[in-house]
């Protein structure tokens, strides 16, 4: 289930607030991202103090490490476009009596 959904325009401090919270978690979590260019996007923002993110391909793979107890998403909207090989996606449903929606900051 999330627990939070943070809705916002570029350049808002998106990544950002998920980079601080990775770091937060002592390498019990990992940033999932679009693709490589991304996660290398983050790594360079972040400056070595959170794991090197993944791919969402990798994170549905599996391939990630055992350990990794918390996935934070960048970009999710991207991840899902890809998978729809460029299809619309017309609606998402998410559901959650706990959720936490922060639609900017």
């Amino acid at each position: 289930m999330f627990k939070k959904i943070i809705l916002g325009a570029r350049q808002t401090g998106k990544s950002t607030y998920l980079i601080k919270k990775c770091s937060e978690d002592n390498g019990s979590s990992v940033i999932v991202c679009p693709n490589k260019p991304f996660c290398d996007s983050i790594m360079d923002i972040a400056k070595q103090h959170i794991p090197m993110p993944i791919t969402f391909r990798d994170f549905i793979a599996g391939k990630y490490n055992p350990d990794i107890t918390k996935f934070y998403f960048d970009e999710l909207q991207i991840s899902l476009q890809n998978l729809a090989c460029g299809r619309e996606i017309n609606t998402v449903v998410i559901g959650g009596k706990d959720l936490d929606v922060t639609l900017s900051f």
